[in-house]
């Protein structure tokens, strides 16, 4: 609904597009725990990618954040396959798996993806 050459301005600067980066991926993981198949986001989030190029915005940094932000999101998601074929064969609950088993992980992860994401752009 916001016309991207009205963002562009405001995203011009690197300390900008970092706030960026962290807002996209600690929106899409909440998303994937309210039952919104990640996916779904992730297409949605990619397909701004091209506008960002088109304003003079390297995409690098938010297309990296992007899969992180993904792949984040299938480890919590107590809905994605895995979980619940795991939790049928352990005989648990798929919200264990995720945030009990996975939630650790995804935790320690988030900052050096972030890191990650920051280096590309830069």
């Amino acid at each position: 609904l916001i016309s991207l050459d009205q963002l562009a301005p405001i995203l011009a600067g690197s300390s900008q597009i970092l706030l960026l980066q962290i807002a996209v991926l600690l929106s899409i993981v909440p998303l994937s725990l309210m039952g919104i198949a990640p996916v779904i986001t992730w297409r949605i989030c990619a397909g701004l990618l091209a506008q960002l190029q088109a304003a003079g915005i390297n995409p690098a940094g938010p297309a990296v954040t992007l899969v992180c932000a993904f792949s984040l999101a299938m480890l919590l998601s107590p809905f994605g396959p895995s979980a619940l074929m795991l939790a049928r064969y352990a005989n648990t609950s798929p919200w264990r798996i995720a945030f009990n088993w996975n939630g650790g992980i995804a935790l320690v992860a988030i900052p050096p993806l972030l890191l990650l994401s920051w280096f590309v752009q830069a």
